[in-house]
């Protein structure tokens, strides 16, 4: 959530992403669907599609339209569009509003019925994941000249999304012997800095929202492969720290359904604010540190804010 705060940060105030996107983007996107997965999987093994379609209905449908439909306005004129009621409605009710919390809402529903109808069997889930991960890089690509083309509820990007959800679900099925040791952690690291190096050297585009992946196969290898790194850094170091930076990393890592639609919004009026008090970017990245420090302080507490406050943006109970 924080490499995508940083991302739309540079976008608004910089004008483009000086950090290159496929540096680590798409890896947080795919992490924000392998995280999906890891928490899909139950020790007990048992799916209760109804129960789970019932929980992604409270916990994502209902804030996709609550949040979407609050933000459409100021949105729209924060970008200069003209204002049409009509047009944004269509965008809200069309899953345009906000095509990652789309795609992910229809992913999730597609792995519950999937997971219930295979009864969890790998020998039967892994080729459907297979097909349906080929089937969404031709689609995709195929239409990247046209974003505009019939995509309803960011089917595509779903798909792509589904792969990423079953090795989340994966991985935590067998976490115990799939967790990497510290010991391989470093020549891991390094493959992903010569994919990196690799894709940055030649401008290969991997990008997941849309669909527009010039090699699939160095996409995969480094999406799978952040993910498991990260997984494993995560695992081994975060828990056995306690200072206010891994605190902060946690409590953001929680709430970041909130984070995520503000997201936008956040860093392109901070960026407007810092331009026309007179510091604008001037190719001077230490005014983006500042701008990105401030917008993941007041990110953090509009979010704190719904979170204490207005529980029912969030469909949970208010706590004491």
């Amino acid at each position: 959530m924080v490499a995508i705060l940083l991302f739309h940060t540079e976008m608004y105030y910089a004008g483009y992403d000086i950090i290159p996107y496929s540096f680590y983007v798409e890896n947080a996107l795919a992490m924000f669907f392998f995280l999906s997965g890891y928490l899909f999987y139950k020790d007990n093994g048992t799916i209760h599609p109804k129960q789970k379609i019932f929980s992604i209905a409270v916990n994502l449908i209902i804030p996709y339209f609550i949040f979407t439909t609050l933000i459409a306005l100021p949105k729209a004129l924060a970008h200069g569009e003209e204002i049409n009621i009509l047009t944004l409605a269509s965008e809200i009710l069309l899953g345009e509003a906000s095509w990652f919390i789309a795609a992910l809402i229809v992913a999730e529903i597609i792995f519950s019925l999937l997971l219930w109808i295979t009864r969890g069997r790998h020998i039967i889930l892994t080729p459907i994941i297979i097909i349906l991960t080929a089937l969404a890089f031709a689609i995709g690509n195929l239409e990247n000249a046209n974003y505009n083309t019939y995509n309803f509820w960011h089917i595509n990007e779903a798909l792509l999304a589904l792969l990423f959800l079953y090795l989340g679900y994966t991985y935590h099925q067998f976490e115990k012997s799939l967790r990497l040791q510290p010991s391989a952690l470093i020549p891991l690291a390094a493959c992903l800095i010569i994919l990196k190096y690799i894709e940055y050297r030649y401008e290969w585009k991997m990008v997941m929202g849309p669909i527009v992946v010039t090699s699939i196969p160095t996409f995969l290898c480094d999406c799978i492969i952040s993910c498991l790194l990260l997984s494993s850094i995560f695992a081994h170091f975060i828990p056995q720290t306690s200072h206010l930076a891994s605190r902060a990393l946690s409590w953001t890592g929680s709430h970041c359904l909130v984070y995520y639609f503000i997201c936008g919004g956040v860093p392109l009026l901070t960026a407007k604010i810092m331009t026309s008090i007179g510091l604008p970017y001037n190719d001077q990245y230490w005014r983006v540190a500042l701008v990105f420090i401030i917008v993941y302080i007041v990110a953090t507490a509009i979010t704190w804010f719904i979170y204490r406050y207005l529980p029912f943006m969030v469909s949970i109970r208010k706590r004491k």
